[in-house]
């Protein structure tokens, strides 16, 4: 891609240089790439500028708040300002990518506990899906390591043009509160979006119950969204359900008999634990189906589905 291209909604560019690819970390570098240098908690990525060129990096693209300008050949260097750089970076990562996530389905998991189960489980039920969180990304027994959660987002709009070029058709990503204050998940045109529940976490980082619920609750407000799944038994459901627009659908679910009129309600009842699996009963619309889900292999919804959806 051009650099003229990639920045032309930020800042006037008029080189013409090809960027092969967009590096965070100055050790990862290619030949070609664009080093994007953030004002960091502890240190500015300015101060490794000189390694990213040493590596090959064409042009470094920079917050310039929290540098202070060393007297050195780094001002040599084919460099440009971006106030706030943090924020823009799923926009230049979409961009790079193709906007891979306008060609899939990506359905975000988010809440304290359970991403990680419901998104393997979402993995394993869709088709060709694909999926991104703590025990990495890929697909349900093949998946590759990840440094956190919901990866940066230069990370993230690349894992999903490897899946357009894997021809997946969905993606179920676990998207954290962490992730989602830090804009890891900017410019991804989520279409689904899951809640499982909220209990006390990460109040170090938040400061308070609240701040950690409006983190989450961004992931309800994506402009792309589609459909809305939701934990109805969670104390904090009806007030996800009130912040859709009309144009998503929502969903809950509930192992409590709880049902919303604004909402497609589907109950989990009979629920039966033992050293192989969950076995238990769904109900919607007064259909009711046995659904099991084994603690080793596939969870198949195709029963389910085919029943509950006559």
């Amino acid at each position: 891609m051009k650099l003229a291209e990639l920045l032309s909604d930020l800042t006037a560019c008029d080189l013409d240089i090809d960027i092969t690819g967009l590096a965070l970390d100055s050790r990862e570098v290619q030949a070609g790439d664009a080093f994007l240098a953030l004002n960091g908690v502890n240190q500015h990525g300015m101060n490794f500028v000189d390694q990213a060129f040493a590596k090959g990096a064409k042009v470094v693209i920079y917050d310039p708040t929290g540098w202070i300008h060393p007297p050195d050949s780094t001002l040599m260097f084919t460099r440009f300002a971006i106030n706030g750089l943090d924020k823009y970076l799923g926009m230049l990562a979409a961009k790079f990518y193709g906007n891979p996530s306008r060609q899939l389905t990506v359905i975000g998991v988010t809440g304290t506990n359970g991403k990680t189960t419901c998104s393997q489980l979402i993995a394993q039920a869709l088709a060709r899906c694909g999926v991104i969180g703590t025990l990495g990304w890929g697909e349900p027994g093949r998946l590759f390591p990840t440094r956190n959660t919901t990866p940066d987002a230069l990370m993230v709009h690349k894992l999903l043009q490897l899946f357009v070029e894997q021809h997946k058709q969905a993606v179920a990503m676990e998207v954290s509160s962490h992730g989602l204050q830090q804009g890891r998940v900017n410019a991804v045109a989520f279409s689904g979006a899951v809640f499982t529940n909220l209990s006390r976490d990460h109040l170090d980082y938040h400061g308070s119950m609240e701040e950690y619920f409006q983190a989450k609750l961004a992931l309800f407000t994506h402009p792309a969204l589609k459909f809305a799944v939701v934990n109805l038994d969670d104390l904090r459901s009806n007030s996800i359900l009130q912040a859709l627009v009309s144009n998503v659908q929502p969903w809950t679910f509930s192992t409590q008999g709880k049902v919303s009129k604004q909402a497609e309600s589907i109950i989990a009842e009979n629920i039966r634990y033992d050293s192989t699996g969950i076995t238990f009963e769904v109900v919607w619309r007064e259909r009711k189906v046995s659904a099991y889900t084994p603690l080793v292999g596939a969870f198949n919804l195709e029963n389910v589905l085919a029943v509950l959806c006559v």
